[in-house]
């Protein structure tokens, strides 16, 4: 599981995420985007979801082509790359800080 995904299983709340999620999508597909970030395959979301395999595959194809993304693998690099990002850019900003005082 990536890191990402263990945060978000440390809350487990999907309505924390919806919360936070700043992407245009229906409940429906941030809670397929919640679940695919937690690295789950097609099948096992259905299941959470309640949903048919093929319904949860047409959810996961929507939320691919809205990140632009060809693959599971490929959302999930997108995602830690954007989450790493933001990190490093916070570190670098308390860095600035400690230099200035």
């Amino acid at each position: 599981m990536t890191r990402l995904g263990k945060q978000l299983m440390k809350t487990n709340d999907i309505s924390a995420f919806r919360k936070n999620n700043k992407h245009d999508l229906s409940e429906r597909l941030q809670e397929c985007l919640f679940y695919l970030l937690l690295g789950l395959p097609t099948k096992a979301i259905a299941e959470k979801m309640e949903c048919s395999f093929r319904t949860c595959r047409q959810h996961t194809r929507f939320v691919y082509d809205q990140f632009d993304v060809n693959s599971h693998t490929e959302l999930l690099a997108k995602f830690i790359t954007q989450e790493t990002l933001q990190e490093e850019q916070q570190r670098m900003m308390w860095r600035k800080d400690d230099e200035k005082r």
